[in-house]
């Protein structure tokens, strides 16, 4: 009788630790996705050939090209005890009517 209580003891307690293990996995999923829109890739370069190899870049045969990427804005935000962005996977329990706090932003 007592190996029985102490075996549905365990699975229970496994139970409850494997949720809390899922939820942190999600959560550090949510950061990450969040982490990774706030990355800013945004480039620029500047090319100078000197056409009649006179080593100016004076001369009309010369010419500069220039090249930039500006990267939009991040999209994600993460608000204190919201689910995390990009991990919504289901509706959110509220009172009729009320407003549902939760991550904003969409991926490019």
């Amino acid at each position: 009788m007592s190996l029985i209580f102490i075996t549905s003891i365990v699975a229970m307690g496994a139970i409850v630790g494997l949720v809390v293990l899922r939820n942190q996995v999600v959560q550090e999923f949510g950061d990450v996705a969040v982490s990774l829109d706030q990355l800013d890739q945004s480039f620029s370069y500047t090319i100078r050939v000197d056409g009649n190899s006179d080593g100016d870049f004076l001369d009309p045969q010369d010419t500069t090209l220039t090249a930039s990427y500006a990267d939009p804005a991040p999209t994600l935000t993460d608000p204190v005890n919201a689910p995390p962005a990009g991990l919504v996977l289901g509706g959110v329990a509220t009172a009729e009517g009320a407003a549902i706090v939760g991550p904003t932003g969409a991926f490019p």
